[in-house]
């Protein structure tokens, strides 16, 4: 397994990819720093606030841990707020109102 500070959230309503699907991935990974179930469903886990919270959580939690002695990104280069996905979490939230 890569040595990538990794974070899984997970939609606990899914019926693509349904919740009890994710214990063999939360095996896999060998650095897990990071996971919380969210009360969604696929196709809405976006629209959920607390989605929004986690993403921003599990983001800092992965910079944090990509940090190396020096104060540099260590191995990997970790996503930070102006990540595409955060800019296009924050474009929706500005649509919505």
């Amino acid at each position: 397994g890569s040595l990538a500070p990794t974070a899984l959230i997970i939609a606990e309503h899914d019926k693509i990819v349904p919740a009890r699907r994710s214990a063999p991935l939360r095996r896999a990974v060998s650095n897990l720093v990071f996971e919380r179930t969210i009360d969604a469903g696929h196709n809405d886990i976006y629209d959920h606030a607390s989605f929004v919270a986690a993403m921003r959580e599990a983001l800092a939690t992965i910079e944090a841990a990509s940090v190396g002695p020096h104060g540099r990104l260590d191995q990997v280069q970790a996503f930070s707020a102006k990540s595409p996905f955060s800019e296009a979490l924050a474009h929706k939230r500005t649509r919505r109102g």
